[in-house]
């Protein structure tokens, strides 16, 4: 059960729980299509035929201390990264300007709001013009390519409800892109947000290994300081041996409606 919070302690605690629900793996099987009758195993994209949009993540920053998500199941917030917000929100901000690659959250059959019977997608999208300043515009065009399906559907998603545009999910990916960071996470991906017909905010975040960390920044050719002052933080024990090999993290973020090219 997914469990967003915004006000809680910050605690250092094992990840157990995650040896026992692993990530659902990313659906690639190229039989599974918008049919719910197909035999593929999990990712069918039909939904109830209601609207579709796509808000490509247009502002991201390390979420306050006190907002994130109970990765650990002890009912309060995960969020490490805060500790190195000053030094990380510089490095995000300048790198959502010139992404060649942009993240790309889906509603799905929306029929209202208030609708318990949604999806939510999320893909990674070719940013052609390669300029993040303009993605905000509401008439931006992203490439989504094989990400979605002949019906421009995410491949990965899952259905939920939402209340007055207020929905919580754990996507079946355990990629999440920031910028040009490629964060390869040791969980799902977690979304909290608020969708609206001009867009959506929120959080987003998972738990990623202290490596899977380090090997993210070093690919941008992230300053050596922010690194090492990050995994001084590492909160979490992902093999269970007493030692803390993981970083739980949480990004506030806002996206921005955008246009899919034809697929």
């Amino acid at each position: 059960m997914l469990v967003a919070l915004w006000h809680a302690e910050d605690s250092a605690m094992s990840l157990y729980f995650l040896l026992a629900c692993p990530v659902v793996p990313e659906d690639v099987d190229s039989s599974d299509t918008s049919s719910p009758g197909d035999t593929a195993d999990s990712g069918d994209t039909a939904t109830d035929d209601g609207d579709v949009a796509n808000d490509v993540l247009v502002e991201v920053a390390v979420a306050d201390r006190s907002e994130g998500f109970d990765l650990d199941g002890d009912g309060r917030v995960d969020n490490a990264l805060w500790y190195t917000k000053n030094l990380v929100d510089p490095l995000i901000e300048e790198r959502l300007l010139y992404a060649s690659n942009v993240a790309v959250l889906q509603l799905s059959g929306i029929d209202g709001w208030t609708d318990d019977a949604v999806r939510v997608g999320l893909f990674n999208a070719v940013d052609a013009d390669g300029d993040g300043a303009d993605n905000a515009s509401g008439d931006e065009v992203v490439e989504a390519g094989a990400a979605v399906d002949g019906d421009g559907l995410a491949l990965v998603g899952v259905p939920t409800g939402l209340v007055g545009g207020a929905y919580e999910v754990e996507l079946g990916t355990n990629e999440l892109l920031i910028g040009t960071f490629e964060f390869e996470l040791a969980t799902g991906v977690f979304v909290s947000a608020v969708a609206t017909p001009d867009g959506q905010s929120g959080l987003i975040g998972g738990a990623i290994s202290t490596e899977a960390f380090e090997a993210a920044l070093d690919a941008t050719e992230a300053d050596g300081e922010v690194i090492e002052a990050a995994l001084n933080h590492a909160d979490l024990d992902l093999d269970g041996n007493g030692e803390n090999d993981a970083l739980s993290m949480a990004f506030e973020f806002s996206a921005a409606p955008v246009l899919l090219s034809s697929p």
